[in-house]
């Protein structure tokens, strides 16, 4: 089974599964052992570097997303007392 865990939707409900595995198990069958080993060290090796281009695809992704701005403030303006300073300083300066 080349699946580590279950298959996918698509695999498992796929109308040509009982083909696709019965002629693989004929073709395991008929293969020399040593053959069939070296295969399933390569699906493994296979199946590794696939795990390592996702991870890195995943970082690569994280990295490209522009940062999160820190929230700002939700006042629109000057509060009262900051409008009354201002008045003042302005009357002080006329």
């Amino acid at each position: 089974d080349i699946w580590a865990q279950d298959p996918p939707d698509w695999v498992r409900e796929a109308r040509s599964r009982p083909a696709v595995e019965s002629g693989a198990l004929w073709v395991r069958d008929i293969l020399p052992e040593s053959v069939v080993g070296e295969i399933g060290e390569q699906l493994e090796k296979a199946r590794s570097r696939t795990n390592s281009i996702d991870s890195a695809r995943e970082a690569i992704d994280r990295l490209s997303l522009p940062p999160k701005t820190p929230a700002t403030s939700s006042r629109p303006g000057y509060n009262e007392r900051e409008r009354q300073e201002l008045d003042r300083l302005i009357q002080n300066n006329q």
